[in-house]
């Protein structure tokens, strides 16, 4: 039950509510003033920034490398921290601003002295910011700014931008390369004071070499690029104190177990010692940064890497140097008896066999063989000094690939840019030893690399049979298994006719099509060449006895051009043979498209 004393303190509160409602908050709202905002921060002019807590500075500049910590040690700073603390300052707001006056003392909000000072220095003017006490509920702090009479109330989260703990602060990439990258000419790793790799750069022409383990060798500016992105990838895991730097010795850092040096002229970009391995975790080791003279633990896989054969991390595996097909001039092929040559015309690009035979050659075909050569790669170096090559049957190569560019600086011969000698197979392995003309070195490659590349000349012929249409066409003969030969030949209208009789229009038509179908075939793959190939059962050209002779004019001469074709094979390919240049036969498969439009010839004949 409500009593009336009640209803009383009810009604009173209404009407102070009602009162508050209609003055006082109309009012304070009409009358609240505006917050200042904190002076601006211009973060791509800010060249240095410093915190002073006490006797304790902190201090990062920039640098033509990026930004780096001057106080109170010299290292680079982790890009990411300074910026993230200038975009902080550059979105601070205040919730609140408190004029300073007579009645208003600094010391009340922690500024005078202030907690902490953070000062930012740039290339046109120099800002304070004077940091106090937290607030009551230490969710916000006061602060004090140059430039801006008054004290400014922020959030407390932008404290968690400042520098508190050092480390976090520094650059955690054990080698930053920086710049400099592009230009840097010796890379050098040395173990227990042996030297186990050392790269340069020639000065003149950019151009790697791997000088150590002897002897020279190329080496491959991709690896080294990786290389170097796996250098730069790598993590300190934790820096250590500078008292520690007492006890090089203990650390197995004096002398080192293993250094890493970069160097760009005479300006040493990256200089690491690694000791031994940590005593408490496995899979760490410690380190050492000459450059700033800091301690630190890094992973052990930093230096397995390091360790890693040379040769094989940045040495170049590839057996011909890079060139441009539209240089070279003539390519020859050795493989066992086998010996041909094809010549490229410096004006169309355009290749042709010239040895044994000259004969069109395919240019689809010479360019995946180009292909083919300049991916020759070798997956181990077998050795790198090497007197006696009749071991890995070199002396008297199985296979030898040579590329010759055209003459140049006065010169009226071609010179040998590239050769490559295949030697002994490895079965068992699937290896092949090989070598290059310029070197006495023998590596070993897959053997499927020499497998893919031609070593017949016939399977580099042009793969177009013939270049004719219907209208070139004068005779035809079909010769089918145990049957005796039809000719069609065409009549004084130009119609098709078999013996006794005029084809239809229909089928007139249907020849045509085949004919003009053959004129422009091409054969998908050459397989073998020789006469005798033909009684291959493979083949099946005993078994099918299907022939075509067709009679083709070119200008003022007819020519005969015979086609066998046989079985299919698993794959679904037609077998077929045609004569080649020299007289003898090649098997190669037909397109199973065109020989259905053979069959159409056949049905003429039946």
């Amino acid at each position: 039950m409500i009593t009336r004393q009640t209803l009383i303190l009810m009604t009173l509160t209404v009407v102070v509510f009602l009162y508050l409602a209609a003055f006082e908050w109309e009012r304070s709202a009409a009358l609240r003033p505006e917050i200042p905002s904190l002076p601006v921060v211009d973060t791509g002019m800010v060249r240095a920034v410093e915190l002073r807590q006490g006797t304790n500075l902190f201090r990062v500049a920039r640098g033509q490398e990026g930004w780096e910590i001057k106080q109170p040690f010299t290292y680079p700073a982790r890009a990411s921290r300074v910026e993230a603390l200038l975009e902080a300052l550059t979105a601070l707001q205040p919730t609140r601003h408190i004029p300073t006056g007579k009645e208003t003392q600094l010391n009340q909000f922690g500024l005078q002295p202030p907690r902490m000072l953070l000062r930012l220095e740039s290339f046109t003017t120099n800002q304070e910011i004077r940091l106090g006490a937290l607030t009551l509920l230490r969710d916000k702090v006061y602060l004090t700014a140059s430039g801006a009479p008054g004290v400014f109330v922020v959030p407390v989260h932008f404290l968690n931008t400042l520098p508190r703990e050092m480390d976090n602060w520094r650059d955690p990439r054990l080698a930053d390369l920086g710049t400099a990258r592009e230009k840097l000419d010796n890379l050098t790793v040395a173990a227990n004071g042996q030297l186990l790799l050392a790269l340069q750069r020639n000065a003149t022409n950019g151009v790697w070499r791997l000088l150590q383990p002897a002897p020279a060798k190329r080496a491959d500016s991709e690896r080294i690029r990786r290389m170097l992105d796996e250098i730069q990838s790598w993590k300190v895991t934790r820096f250590l104190p500078a008292a520690e730097l007492d006890s090089l010795a203990n650390l197995g850092l004096q002398p080192p177990a293993m250094e890493l040096r970069v160097t760009q002229g005479t300006n040493q970009l990256v200089a690491i010692d690694f000791g031994r391995p940590h005593t408490n975790t496995a899979g760490f080791v410690y380190a050492r940064n000459l450059r700033h003279g800091t301690l630190m633990i890094v992973k052990q896989t930093v230096l397995d890497q390091l360790k890693t054969d040379p040769w094989e991390m940045l040495g170049d595996h590839r057996m011909i140097d890079r060139f441009n097909p539209n240089e070279i001039v003539r390519l020859e092929v050795h493989v066992g008896t086998e010996q041909f040559a094809l010549e490229q015309n410096p004006t169309n690009h355009t290749w042709q066999l010239v040895k044994p035979i000259t004969q069109p050659a395919d240019q689809e075909l010479i360019q995946a063989m180009l292909k083919q050569l300049a991916a020759l790669e070798a997956s181990n170096l077998v050795k790198d000094v090497v007197t006696d090559f009749a071991p890995f049957q070199l002396d008297e190569p199985v296979a030898s690939y040579s590329l010759w560019r055209g003459p140049s600086g006065g010169s009226v011969t071609n010179t040998l840019m590239a050769r490559v000698d295949f030697g002994k197979l490895d079965l068992e392995k699937g290896m092949v030893f090989a070598r290059r003309h310029d070197e006495n070195m023998v590596y070993e490659l897959v053997n499927a690399q020499l497998e893919i590349l031609p070593n017949r000349h016939f399977r580099l012929r042009d793969r177009r049979l013939w270049r004719f249409v219907d209208g070139d066409v004068s005779k035809v003969t079909v010769t089918l298994k145990g049957k005796a030969p039809v000719d069609f030949a065409r009549n004084i209208r130009k119609r098709w006719s078999s013996p006794g009789m005029q084809l239809t229009m229909q089928d007139d038509a249907a020849m045509n099509a085949a004919l003009n179908a053959l004129g422009a075939t091409r054969a998908s793959r050459w397989l073998v060449h020789g006469d005798d190939k033909l009684s291959v059962s493979t083949y099946g050209f005993p078994e099918t006895e299907e022939k075509l002779d067709l009679q083709v004019k070119y200008g003022g001469e007819v020519v005969t051009h015979t086609l066998l074709l046989g079985k299919v094979n698993l794959s679904g390919q037609r077998f077929a043979a045609i004569r080649g240049p020299d007289g003898q036969f090649v098997v190669f498969t037909f397109p199973e498209k065109t020989y259905k439009q053979v069959f159409n010839i056949y049905r003429l004949a039946q």
